[in-house]
């Protein structure tokens, strides 16, 4: 059975190509909702502080359009998929970070 550092590890690793793909994907098939959301990217940890700013920002309203559920109305299965997708896995990443705090305080 792997160990619990192995398994947040997996869930860190599924989330972050999972959410480049996911990424990837709204430039090429919704490229209005992908600009809509500020043209989210991988965070660029050099550069303006301008830029920083602009991708953080995409990354929160990439993340209200995961959780809002307005992919709904865009009527794209494969869409739908990704975003029930990334939700699990946030979820996954957000609880075994709980986990191993609490672990590490027992």
């Amino acid at each position: 059975m792997p160990s619990y550092e192995a398994l947040m590890g997996i869930f860190v690793v599924g989330y972050l190509a999972s959410i480049l793909y996911f990424i990837g994907y709204l430039q090429r098939v919704h490229h209005r909702t992908w600009v809509n959301l500020g043209e989210p990217q991988l965070i660029k940890i050099v550069g303006p502080i301008q830029d920083q700013a602009r991708q953080l920002r995409a990354g929160l309203e990439t993340l209200r359009f995961i959780f809002s559920g307005a992919h709904a109305s865009m009527e794209d299965s494969r869409l739908s998929t990704l975003v029930w997708w990334l939700r699990m896995l946030i979820l996954g990443v957000l609880f075994s970070f709980i986990g191993a705090i609490f672990r590490r305080t027992a």
